[in-house]
């Protein structure tokens, strides 16, 4: 199977077909005798539904095969709980019926989660039948727990009603985009020439057509890229402030360019194998064994890791001293990663480092540089 994409609904995406999609989808539980309101709604009905919160769509070889929305705290509910500060709840949740089991419908609902916690969401809810219980169950699996019974009018059964809680937001999520970049190009940091000039340099080098920026904040460099070599760019950040900003400023200089709003701790994004990732001062802030453990999936073979990672440097602190407040709050996230324990990781999981280059700042600040070639050939040495 292709590689599924997850995005946000677009306006000119078809309600027909996503109406098709729930009501076949929903097909077997009306055959069970629930009375679902997807089973039979209206194009108008799924129009109305999907503007009433953020709708995420998954896509398949260009085909809407997924849907879902999230919502803020309602103002006016029958379920009490759905009232609660901080309880975002989805609903219109489906997956084509040929392609359930395949791991769509979790992948939407990892969005989901992000999305909520970007809006300060401390639990995700739903509602479902109750004498759906493979539904209850299979949500039961994924962290959602009991939390009270509600009846609907266009309904016939009662509903249970379940929540999950979520984690701590992402400190990345309330640091502006201003203070990042204004941060990076201070003369006392001067990190964001780094990454610009390295972004550049290794476009130049490996001429990758398809390119992965992961971290990309505004565009971390982007503005170097030469589009005559680079066709198609994907953004990867967990701030939709600053994917908003990078599209603004780069979508028209490349001809394909796909911003991708997703949380790498979480695990992959989903997107099409790219010839070359880019990963400048973002592994501080990642698990490294589940990053390394999916960094392989997003690489066509042959293709190239590109990483910045920053050094201990005796007497300064990680994050540098800066006129900007929120930046303190990444403090806490920051974890150096060691060189030589990401370089075995990766040659265990097929890749060749192709060169290493230590750059000092005059800062005092130090960074290593290396990129590597997925051969899909994982070292075997004990």
């Amino acid at each position: 199977m292709s590689a599924v994409v997850i995005r946000e609904l677009r306006p000119d995406d078809s309600v027909s077909i996503i109406t098709e999609l729930l009501h076949a989808a929903y097909a077997p539980l009306a055959a069970m005798g629930f009375k679902y309101l997807v089973t039979h709604q209206d194009e108008a009905t799924t129009r109305s539904r999907l503007q009433s919160g953020i709708s995420i769509v998954a896509e398949l070889d260009g085909a809407i095969v997924g849907t879902v929305t999230v919502r803020a705290p309602k103002a006016e509910s029958r379920c009490a709980w759905y009232l609660q500060p901080g309880v975002w709840s989805f609903g219109q949740f489906a997956v084509r019926p040929d392609l359930q089991r395949n791991g769509i419908g979790e992948k939407l609902l990892r969005e989901v989660e992000q999305r909520a916690l970007q809006h300060g969401a401390t639990e995700l809810a739903l509602d479902t039948a109750e004498g759906a219980t493979h539904l209850v169950r299979w949500y039961e699996r994924l962290g959602f727990r009991f939390v009270q019974h509600v009846s609907w009018e266009e309904t016939n059964y009662r509903s249970v009603v379940m929540s999950k809680r979520l984690p701590a937001p992402n400190p990345w999520l309330r640091i502006p985009l201003g203070d990042y970049e204004g941060h990076m190009s201070l003369p006392s940091v001067a990190q964001s020439q780094l990454l610009a000039t390295t972004l550049q340099r290794v476009v130049t080098r490996f001429q990758p057509r398809s390119l992965a920026i992961l971290g990309a904040a505004g565009g971390n460099g982007l503005e170097l890229v030469d589009s005559a070599i680079v066709r198609r760019v994907i953004a990867v950040d967990l701030n939709p402030d600053y994917l908003r900003v990078c599209t603004a400023r780069h979508a028209a200089s490349f001809a394909e360019f796909q911003p991708v709003l997703h949380d790498l701790s979480q695990g992959p994004p989903a997107i099409v194998p790219v010839e070359c990732i880019f990963a400048g001062l973002v592994l501080e802030y990642l698990h490294l064994d589940l990053f390394c453990s999916y960094l392989p999936s997003l690489l066509t073979d042959g293709g190239i890791f590109a990483t910045v990672l920053q050094l201990p440097a005796d007497g300064l602190p990680e994050v540098s001293v800066s006129p900007f407040p929120s930046l303190t709050r990444i403090q806490p996230a920051f974890s150096f990663v060691s060189p030589t324990r990401l370089h075995d990781s990766l040659t265990g999981l097929g890749f060749a480092r192709v060169e290493e280059e230590l750059v000092e700042l005059h800062t005092g600040k130090r960074f290593r540089f290396a990129p590597y070639q997925l051969t899909n050939q994982p070292d075997q040495r004990p």
